[in-house]
């Protein structure tokens, strides 16, 4: 059972990546509380390219896990669309277990897929703060150079989760 989580968790992670080759993806941060709700989520929605192989209508699925996670803004449109998914989306926004970000690129500016997409820095330091993801937070860290705070929050964010992976290694 922990095999199969964890293997939904890496799909989940690859589905993430996949909003971000593009440029812009939905920011969308997830923080389990055990008191409100907890555990992992996950949506489904009817793919749009109809019927696979079998003749049948082919379901897309997106499983959440803590943390920071992207997703392309067409896939989210279609989760957010489906009727099935609204009660539970609006549930853990008005929680707020579940917060999501639409990005902004600057005017005339191609998308980086890093935090300089999202112009509130509030929004920014969110991302930070609720990312896993050394990549990305190295991207970020790079790509910061008007908002140091940001920059510093990701320096900070990429030190917890590398001293996080060490202890996790010990042990």
């Amino acid at each position: 059972m922990a095999n199969a989580a964890y293997a939904i968790a890496q799909q989940s992670q690859n589905a993430r990546l996949t909003g971000t080759q593009d440029g812009l993806g939905v920011g969308i941060i997830y923080r389990p509380d055990p008191k409100k709700f907890q555990g992992m989520v996950g949506f489904s929605a009817p793919n749009p390219q109809g019927e696979g192989e079998s003749g049948q209508l082919e379901i897309d699925q997106l499983f959440l896990h803590e943390g920071t996670q992207f997703v392309a803004t067409e896939r989210w449109d279609r989760f957010i669309g489906f009727e099935r998914n609204k009660p539970l989306i609006k549930r853990l926004e008005r929680l707020r277990i579940l917060t999501i970000l639409i990005p902004e690129a600057e005017k005339g500016a191609s998308p980086t897929g890093t935090t300089v997409d999202y112009p509130e820095q509030d929004d920014a330091l969110m991302l930070v703060e609720n990312s896993f993801d050394r990549e990305w937070l190295r991207a970020c860290f790079a790509a910061e150079i008007k908002r140091p705070e940001v920059k510093q929050a990701c320096q900070s964010r990429i030190n917890y989760v590398t001293a996080q992976e060490n202890n996790r290694n010990k042990q």
